[in-house]
């Protein structure tokens, strides 16, 4: 017996929020371990079959926590929960499967379409004016109810209270934390979206595209970029005349958009800061250090101490993120996996051998986004362990073609 479409539905909804969403993502351990029992219930009613191999995934990350117990005498537990949670993201994708992928697209689809819903409309004062009002009924999860959200959400819809840059726009930030979260999930959605249905633009991709323009985010439109480039080089419906064409377009079109100066001059203040912690490039050096400090087991997993040795203030980079977090030869060990699993999906899709193309698209996205260690990443170390998701023979006729006809915009 298969689980039905709505409970995979619900278990990557949920996965998803607690990774990323403003609303709920400073819960997500507490939140993790309340899904459990759930996803165990689920597990055993639909007889699904579990896989012992999962714990030479499981083992060296627990062997890390245990090691950080031992040298810097964090407690014990800590390896434990980290267990528990690992398994909560391995029974959730061996529950969705094959389903992944399109539940992954749609999910960001109907994301996208109530985001520029509301984007759109909050360039009328009154309605601007509404949406901030109906913000201050909800407090975050996790947050002190007495201070006021530096970013006002309403759960669906996260507000951008200032204007971007010299322009007088509002950046798109979804239900996300920050727009360039938004964008890194996009992207990734469209790349999938792109090679199934074997065209560069439709309707979905467009509204795609839009959203990821409309979030002003240096690194999604990087990322944008490298999607498209991507797309024109491993594309088997486009014929040599007009991909050669179209490349030359894009690679014209990349020396305007990196004039502008939500591009230029967040490039620029970032190079000049490198610094400095709390920029992009300096976040590398800061976690160079950490990584040169602690090498073998990471950082110790204490959020009241993470960076104080190191830096009063830091930027995000989920790249290096994950060395200072499980050490040199586990956070090797976490990104060989990454990329086996994306070299599963992309011969699933029908691309064999092209999986560097989507992990790029990973790695990349997160380059300025702590997101590699939360659940929805984490989630696809699990891909070649699952019992459910095997790589369809066939590209011709994916296993989710028909469904996904019908779900998704051509």
């Amino acid at each position: 017996m298969k689980p039905i479409l709505f409970i995979k539905y619900f278990l990557f909804l949920y996965l998803l929020a607690i990774s990323a969403f403003e609303f709920f993502y400073r819960v997500f351990q507490p939140a993790t371990y309340l899904l459990f029992p759930v996803v165990l219930l689920v597990f055993i009613s639909y007889n699904k079959k579990f896989n012992f191999s999962v714990f030479k995934i499981i083992i060296p990350f627990f062997c890390v926590f245990v090691l950080q117990n031992y040298l810097n005498g964090i407690p014990f537990y800590y390896a434990l929960t980290l267990v528990v949670r690992l398994l909560v993201f391995y029974m959730t994708m061996e529950i969705i499967g094959n389903d992944f992928i399109n539940i992954f697209i749609n999910t960001i689809k109907v994301i996208a379409v109530i985001s520029i819903f509301f984007y759109m409309i909050q360039y009328n004062t009154l309605a601007y004016n509404f949406l901030i009002d109906l913000c201050k009924i909800f407090t975050n999860l996790g947050s002190d109810p007495q201070i006021s959200p530096d970013k006002p959400n309403f759960i669906i819809y996260t507000i951008e209270t200032k204007s971007f840059y010299d322009f007088q726009f509002f950046r798109n930030t979804g239900p996300f934390w920050e727009p360039g979260l938004y964008v890194a999930f996009l992207n990734i959605a469209l790349f999938f979206n792109m090679l199934i249905q074997k065209k560069l633009l439709n309707r979905l991709n467009l509204l795609f595209i839009i959203s990821i323009i409309t979030a002003f985010s240096t690194t999604g439109t990087i990322v944008l970029f490298i999607n498209i480039i991507i797309y024109l080089f491993i594309s088997k419906s486009l014929k040599l005349q007009y991909r050669f064409f179209l490349i030359v377009i894009v690679l014209t079109a990349i020396p305007f958009i990196s004039s502008l100066s939500f591009m230029k001059d967040k490039i620029d203040s970032q190079l000049n800061q490198s610094n400095i912690s709390y920029s992009r490039f300096g976040a590398i050096v800061v976690h160079w250090n950490i990584i040169q400090a602690y090498p073998y087991a990471g950082l110790p997993y204490d959020d009241n101490k993470t960076y104080d040795k190191f830096a009063d203030n830091i930027s995000p980079n989920g790249i290096t993120e994950i060395f200072i977090r499980y050490g040199v030869f586990v956070g090797l060990f976490y990104y060989i996996l990454m990329f086996r699993s994306n070299n599963i999906l992309m011969k699933y899709l029908g691309y064999p051998n092209k999986g560097f193309a989507l992990f790029l698209i990973l790695t990349v996205s997160i380059f300025s986004e702590n997101i590699g260690n939360r659940p929805i990443y984490l989630m696809l170390l699990f891909i070649p362990m699952l019992n459910d998701f095997k790589p369809y023979v066939d590209s011709k006729v994916l296993y989710f073609n028909k469904k996904y006809s019908s779900l998704s915009s051509t």
